[in-house]
């Protein structure tokens, strides 16, 4: 049951993948000071599978035209937010955490732009809330992760 005024949302429908790809890009509500993310895989198949799961905000360049205070029309770019623990076999990875000041708390601060690239089992600093996607990276010989769906609750504030 979810907690009042939170909100459930799903980041990546049940879908079977054997290749690296992305998701579509969704809008997050802000206004959120924590999120519970979650994914999971019923069936795993393969020599030595292993599937990376990032969910990843956008972030967008100013191009040389734009004007402050105006928005970026510049390069879209993803950066990753948070990289569940790798996934080589059956189950459920959770991941929780609380806003500290409008930013994710995070045990390293700050990094460079990362795209599928930050640590698993960690989250990166940014916002909660704008527009996110889930990417994945898949290797293995043969892999095959069946019904994978990544979710997400968003937790008030207060």
């Amino acid at each position: 049951m979810a907690q009042p005024g939170s909100r459930e949302v799903v980041l990546l429908a049940q879908t079977t993948i054997t290749t690296s790809g992305t998701g579509s890009v969704i809008n997050v509500p802000m206004g959120f000071s924590g999120l519970i993310a979650h994914t999971s895989c019923n069936t795993v198949s393969g020599t030595l599978p292993t599937l990376n799961v990032y969910i990843q905000n956008q972030v967008t360049d100013a191009a040389a035209v734009d004007v402050a205070p105006n928005p970026p029309t510049g390069t879209v770019r993803f950066q990753d937010l948070i990289a569940f623990a790798q996934i080589t076999t059956t189950g459920q990875v959770p991941f929780a955490f609380k806003n500290q000041g409008d930013i994710f708390s995070a045990a390293s601060g700050s990094t460079l732009q990362q795209d599928a690239t930050l640590t698993t089992g960690t989250v990166n600093v940014g916002l909660i809330g704008g527009n996110w996607r889930v990417k994945w990276v898949v290797t293995g010989t043969t892999p095959s992760f069946g019904t994978v769906n990544v979710t997400a609750m968003l937790v008030p504030e207060g």
